[in-house]
């Protein structure tokens, strides 16, 4: 392989990786945004907002 080829390679593999990253922070920011609107609503306790949005409890309390 030449430098190129070993170029091309790690940036589309850097490529991927930012796609991931932001796709995992685009679903966190959609759960905190259910996750404030179910606290709002105030028919479930923090505990089990947690468990419905898979947010640690401590974000869930801090809304």
């Amino acid at each position: 392989m030449t430098w190129e080829m070993d170029l091309k390679i790690i940036q589309e593999d850097a490529e991927k990786k930012g796609e991931k990253k932001g796709r995992l922070a685009g679903k966190k920011e959609k759960a905190l945004e259910i996750a404030k609107s179910l606290k709002e609503k105030g028919k479930l306790s923090d505990s089990e907002i947690a468990e419905v949005t898979a947010l640690p409890l401590c974000e869930v309390a801090a809304l």
